[in-house]
């Protein structure tokens, strides 16, 4: 799923299902920012006589460069995009009946257990954050978030598989580009029995199921499954969820969810920004040479993401994000955890090690 789902149609169910218009903005925007959230970064503080004490590093939720190392791809994949469902009704959909104990299944018991708890927390970031990676599992139903002939859609790919080098297999849907991220597309699975892939059913599909858990583990006023069939608030906004996964202009569609929040909650959504918590939280930029700073950092880490272990492993793995021109780029902000972008962090942090714990035995 892209932006539209993630902050527009998101935001819509969040409001829809009771959150204020902030709690529903704070929901969506994290939502959507899973995807933008690429970079590492070192926050110093400013007010230390010794910049490289007390650093912050953030929590990254999405990699495009995939020569990291495997186990921070699976890391962040698995959790944040691809989290793993039920295997054996994935293999009976294929032609083949390949088997993968990874495989993405829309609505698994595992995509709803780590909502509920972030639900549960009553954490507006990690609501947002475990929402994208719930909704995911419909965009992202029968693939794996790694490198694996699973996931292979090209016969000539499938065929010359078995003599490729592991990391050269596709990962995740790259093989059928942004097919299945796309609201209202309609596509081939030519892996699958069923090949004729319709977005728009599953999109709503996962708009309906999040309501859902909304209502029943934040309000805590669902019990039954059919309770939908008296709600007016799901009933109103089904209407306009219709209308817009089944226009087929963008600028329409992005016109409709405007008329919908004005007309269905009296309040207007702000364009997304990929950079306004980044922004507003780090407003300086500065950069130190790494033979000047290394050391130093390597002392006096004091707050380092949990995906990896040493500051020497995570030099070496992201050091194409976050180190360019053998620099690295830190920013400053006194005033930083008071922050939407921290709170984000910190948030990320907390979803990947909980749903980790759930999904590594799988591994």
């Amino acid at each position: 799923m892209d932006v539209e789902f993630h902050y527009y149609i998101n935001f819509l169910v969040a409001s829809a299902a009771g959150f204020n218009p902030e709690e529903a903005y704070t929901i969506a925007y994290s939502s959507q920012y899973v995807d933008d959230n690429t970079e590492l970064i070192a926050v110093l503080d400013e007010t230390c006589k010794d910049y490289c004490k007390n650093i912050y590093w953030s929590q990254p939720t999405q990699v495009y460069k995939l020569d990291v190392k495997s186990k921070i791809i699976d890391q962040i994949y698995l959790t944040t995009h691809f989290i793993p469902g039920s295997w054996k009704k994935a293999s009976k959909l294929r032609l083949d009946k390949m088997v993968n104990l990874l495989t993405v299944t829309p609505n698994s018991h595992i995509a709803q257990s780590i909502l509920k708890k972030a639900l549960i927390n009553r954490n507006l970031y990690r609501i947002g954050i475990a929402s994208h990676a719930y909704c995911d599992t419909w965009a992202h139903q029968n693939f794996v978030g790694r490198h694996d002939a699973y996931n292979i859609c090209n016969k000539l790919s499938y065929h010359i598989a078995p003599y490729l080098n592991k990391k050269l297999l596709a990962i995740g849907h790259i093989e059928v580009l942004d097919n299945p991220d796309l609201i209202n597309k309609c596509w081939i699975d030519s892996r699958l029995e069923k090949y004729h892939i319709n977005n728009k059913k599953r999109f709503y599909n996962a708009a309906y199921c999040l309501y859902i858990q909304y209502r029943r583990h934040y309000f805590y006023d669902y019990r039954k499954s059919d309770s939908y069939k008296k709600d007016k608030k799901w009933s109103e906004l089904s209407i306009w969820l219709k209308k817009i996964i089944t226009t087929e202009s963008i600028d329409h569609r992005y016109d409709m969810y405007n008329q919908s929040v004005k007309i269905l909650y009296n309040t207007s959504l702000r364009e997304y920004d990929n950079l306004d918590w980044k922004v507003r939280c780090l407003k300086k930029i500065s950069h130190y040479s790494i033979s000047n700073i290394s050391n130093s950092i390597k002392n006096n880490i004091t707050n380092i993401t949990n995906i990896t272990s040493s500051f020497s492993e995570l030099y070496n793995d992201w050091q194409n994000i976050a180190i360019t021109n053998n620099k690295i780029y830190c920013w400053y902000n006194r005033h930083y955890t008071n922050d939407d972008w921290y709170h984000f962090q910190e948030a990320a942090r907390d979803h990947i090690n909980y749903a980790w714990n759930i999904i590594e035995n799988r591994i």
